[in-house]
């Protein structure tokens, strides 16, 4: 009986070990696909946004425009750009049903 208890103890303490090794690797993968998913290297896009940020506020909406428009090919979510573009179709081409998917 005893035998049986060690193996039993062997076998649930061999299962957290793995188990733990398992979790380690899973935050892993997940930090990692993390860091990748950043748009294009996130140093060269937070200096195409800030350009193109400094272009809107000057009042350059036409020549802001494609610069924002390519960052959103890479990030479809982001708020920033979406407000940045329907501001630069409001203001620069003049067309208002663009701007208000974006606004």
């Amino acid at each position: 009986m005893a035998s049986v208890l060690i193996e039993l103890d062997e076998f649930l303490f061999r299962g957290k070990r793995e188990m733990k090794h398992l979790i380690s690797l899973v935050v892993f993968i997940a930090v990692s696909v993390a860091c990748l998913a950043q748009p294009y290297g996130d140093s060269k896009f937070k200096q195409k946004f800030n350009k193109a940020d400094a272009l809107t506020y000057d009042g350059a909406y036409l020549e802001a425009l494609p610069l924002l428009e390519d960052m959103y090919a890479y990030d479809t979510s982001n708020a920033n750009l979406n407000y940045l573009i329907g501001v630069c179709y409001l203001m620069g081409k003049k067309d208002h049903s663009l701007a208000i998917r974006r606004l």
